[in-house]
């Protein structure tokens, strides 16, 4: 639970780094995440892919907010 929970928080647009974020992203984050996780289910994933997929998401989100970060300098 620990895990998704960060994800969600990550995928919606919190700061991994501190700073502010919004209520609206981080739900959005849930329900993705939600939706993505019943889609597993239905599709039978193995539950060791389905925690390698929320781990990519996490760096893609990291990333994009990296490059979202770097590019207003």
């Amino acid at each position: 639970m620990t895990f998704q929970s960060f994800v969600a928080a990550a995928v919606g647009g919190i700061s991994l780094y501190g700073g502010r974020g919004s209520i609206w992203g981080t739900l959005g984050g849930v329900i993705l995440l939600t939706l993505l996780a019943n889609f597993f289910n239905l599709m039978q994933v193995n539950i060791f892919y389905q925690q390698l997929l929320l781990g990519a998401i996490v760096l893609i989100a990291v990333a994009a907010y990296k490059s979202k970060s770097l590019g207003s300098l």
